[in-house]
């Protein structure tokens, strides 16, 4: 009971009423506030304020960008982001939490448009560990405290984030890397927040607030340009639904006769 005498609401009360019965705000402009206020008393909690980005505008972060330069040098976000394009086994190693969340959330963000559906645990609880074998693609964190046994590792990408080194575990397919053309694209872009591409940003390189105001928007548009112009012509490969055909995508005429074609941009046609 509250101390006013009142009975409080169960968790799931709450929990329930928030992810069920709160509405969901349309995009654009509009918010949708909720107060959190104890049930039997005055105590008001914090507000939580839901809102959605307009149709024409990038999705909604409530973090910087400038973190995920501040562990990883631009090569290796490069190697990073293209293994998790080709759906690899991807698992972020740090001595710290917060790095494990940040690194995750950001690398999920930078695939927009595309939308990672497969596991993602951004930290893996240390009883839950011999889940890193799983045969399918992921986004695992672990602390460096608590590393599984390597034998259960065979082909899985190590993002060592304290150390900015991205390594392959034995077994597997090797990792397919992007055409030089397709790196250049996503190096021309970055270089220009982070001039030593082969390093992670110092800790007082950079303040949070001026790479926000001055790069952030930059680094975004410059991982969107990129899925623009490596899918721009993918509708001249659709074959049009009939009562014969279902739309159909022509996967192998769009890599032979892409401009950028590459190992690495067939093997994300198969994903």
């Amino acid at each position: 009971s509250s101390k006013s005498g009142g009975a409080r609401a169960p968790l799931e009360r709450v929990l329930s009423n928030f992810m069920f019965e709160t509405p969901f705000p349309p995009r654009g402009r509009i918010n949708v506030q909720v107060t959190l206020t104890e049930t039997g008393t005055n105590t008001k909690g914090g507000t939580i304020n839901l809102k959605r980005p307009a149709p024409n505008k990038l999705p909604l972060r409530d973090f910087s960008l400038i973190h995920l330069f501040r562990l990883l040098s631009v090569e290796n976000i490069i190697i990073v982001f293209s293994c998790l394009l080709n759906e690899r086994r991807v698992m972020f190693v740090s001595n710290r939490v917060e790095d494990l969340c940040l690194a995750a959330e950001t690398f999920k963000s930078l695939l927009f448009p595309m939308i990672w559906r497969h596991i993602y645990v951004p930290v893996l609880p240390e009883p839950l560990l011999e889940r890193v074998c799983a045969p399918f693609p992921y986004i695992m964190g672990v602390t460096e405290s608590c590393m599984p046994d390597e034998k259960l590792l065979d082909g899985v990408v190590q993002v060592e984030l304290h150390k900015n080194n991205v390594a392959q575990y034995r077994g597997g397919d090797e990792i397919k890397r992007l055409s030089d053309k397709l790196h250049a694209r996503l190096h021309k872009g970055l270089k220009k927040v982070v001039p030593d591409t082969g390093e992670p940003l110092g800790p007082g390189a950079m303040d949070e607030k001026v790479f926000r105001d001055k790069y952030e928007s930059d680094v975004e548009q410059t991982f969107l340009r990129f899925f623009v112009k490596l899918f721009r012509s993918y509708k001249k490969y659709v074959e049009a639904p009939s009562e014969e055909v279902v739309e159909k995508f022509k996967k192998e005429e769009f890599v032979a006769e892409h401009p950028d074609r590459c190992d690495w941009l067939k093997e994300v046609m198969e994903t």
